[in-house]
């Protein structure tokens, strides 16, 4: 917001309690001027919303505003697979022409996906159920990618792969998450 305030901060979420979660984060940083421009922070334009990518517009929540940047950070995984596409057009509406969705999410054959195989319940090959009835699908990058092929252009493909070590539970596994920035066309 210091170095561009020309743009607006916009966040959805599915969940009320996220979004009162943020808000009142937020706020705190605002009080505790955690926020380097604080008083750049502009309820008019800058806001956090509840919406549903999948059934909602989210067209209406933006006024018919358009973004020039969108992210999905592990949020296609939560969805069942015969809405991804539903979803990824609903956000492509809300994102100008040559603006980008940067999409960070859980890769097929990351080793969460074994430890799913051994304490949840499998629904398709890489789609999983979690205990709290929430999904876990371990996405194809290339598949990703053939989704969004019609709206968008692939600027930059990842397939980031890292070590995760939880000492609690004696864990240390090879996580491996796929990562796309696209550009609409």
């Amino acid at each position: 917001l210091e170095l561009r305030p020309d743009i607006s901060i916009l966040g959805c979420d599915i969940s009320q309690k996220a979004i009162e979660l943020f808000q009142v984060q937020t706020m705190l940083a605002l009080y505790t001027h955690l926020f380097q421009g604080h008083e750049k922070f502009d309820a008019k334009k800058d806001f956090v919303f509840v919406a549903n990518i999948i059934e909602d517009n989210l067209s209406d929540a933006l006024s018919g505003k358009l973004a020039d940047f969108a992210s999905l950070i592990f949020v296609l995984s939560a969805l069942p697979p015969e809405c991804l596409s539903r979803a990824l057009e609903n956000l492509s509406r809300c994102i100008r022409f040559g603006g980008h969705l940067l999409i960070r999410d859980y890769s097929k054959d990351d080793a969460a996906q074994d430890r799913f195989n051994a304490r949840q319940s499998q629904l398709d090959h890489h789609l999983f159920v979690r205990q709290d009835g929430t999904l876990a699908h371990f996405m194809d990058i290339d598949a990703l990618i053939s989704l969004t092929a019609a709206t968008f252009e692939v600027v930059e493909r990842k397939e980031v792969q890292c070590r995760t070590v939880n000492v609690k539970e004696s864990l240390d596994l090879d996580r491996k998450f796929l990562q796309l920035l696209l550009r609409k066309k």
